[in-house]
C-alpha cells in the first residue's frame, strides 16, 4: 500500500466520480473491501489490460488522502476445487471413484479388511449424477456402475466433488453428515468405523487423478 501525503498533486486520477464509481464496481475481486470510492490508477485501464492482469486501485480516505491498493497475489487454486465440477460426466466418475475401490480390491490390507465387512453399498452422486453399488464381499470387490435391482445395506448421496475431496483426504465425512452435505440411510456407524481403513488409498487415488489435474492446470 502507497500513501500520498495531503496536497500532493495527483491530477486528473485522484478526482473520482460517482459514475467512475459505478463503472468499475462490477471488478468486485479487485476492489479492497471496505473502500467505497475507488477508481484504476492510470497503468491499469480495463480496456487495455489482460484479463487476468492485477489492478491497482485508488481510494479517497475520510480524511481526503488518496491512497493507492496494491494487488496482493492470488493463489492458484487446485484443479479440483474449481467452480466447474472436477468430472465432467458419470463415466469420468465411474473411472475415478469406482476405480478406487477397484484399486481397494487389490490392496493386501485395506481390500481384505473391506471384504471382511460384507457390506453393499450404494454411493448416489450429483454433478454429474452417478451411481455406484460397491459390494465388499468375498472373493471380490464388485463396483456396479450405474442402476441395479441390488439392495445395499447402507445408501450414501452426495456431490461427486465431495467424495473426490474425501479421496484426497481433505473431507471429513462426520462433519460432512453433520452439515447435511452427506445424507446417509443404513447403519452409518459401520461405514464411519471403515474411514480409517480407507487412507492408504488416498496416495493411490491422487496418483490415478495426477494426469487429469495435469491436464486442468494446463
Amino acid at each position: 500500500m502507497v500513501g500520498f501525503e495531503p496536497g500532493a498533486d495527483l491530477g486528473s486520477e485522484a478526482r473520482v466520480s460517482s459514475c467512475q464509481f459505478k463503472r468499475f464496481a462490477i471488478v468486485p475481486e479487485e476492489w479492497p473491501p471496505g473502500d467505497d470510492a475507488l477508481t484504476p490508477t492510470s497503468n491499469s485501464s480495463v480496456s487495455r489490460s489482460p484479463s487476468n492482469a492485477p489492478r491497482r486501485w485508488m481510494r479517497s480516505t475520510a480524511e481526503g488522502r488518496p491512497v493507492v491498493h496494491e494487488p496482493q497475489a492470488r493463489l492458484r487454486e487446485p484443479p479440483y476445487l474449481r467452480a466447474m465440477s472436477y468430472f465432467k460426466d458419470a463415466e469420468d466418475a465411474y473411472r475415478y471413484l469406482g476405480g478406487v475401490f477397484r484399486a481397494a480390491d487389490e490392496h493386501p490390507e485395506v481390500g481384505q479388511a473391506l471384504r471382511a465387512s460384507g457390506i453393499t453399498l450404494r454411493l448416489e452422486y450429483t454433478n454429474p449424477s452417478a451411481t455406484l453399488t460397491v459390494r465388499m464381499v468375498e472373493p471380490h470387490i464388485e463396483v456396479i456402475e450405474g442402476e441395479t435391482d441390488i439392495q445395499p445395506d447402507v445408501r450414501m448421496s452426495m456431490a461427486a466433488d465431495t467424495a473426490n475431496k474425501y479421496w484426497r483426504g481433505e473431507y471429513n465425512v462426520a462433519v460432512g453428515l453433520a452439515k447435511g452435505q452427506v445424507k446417509a440411510k443404513g447403519p452409518v456407524t459401520t461405514i464411519l468405523k471403515m474411514v480409517p481403513l480407507t487412507k492408504p488409498l488416498f496416495p493411490m487415488y491422487k496418483e490415478m487423478c495426477a494426469e487429469k489435474d495435469a491436464a486442468l492446470v494446463a
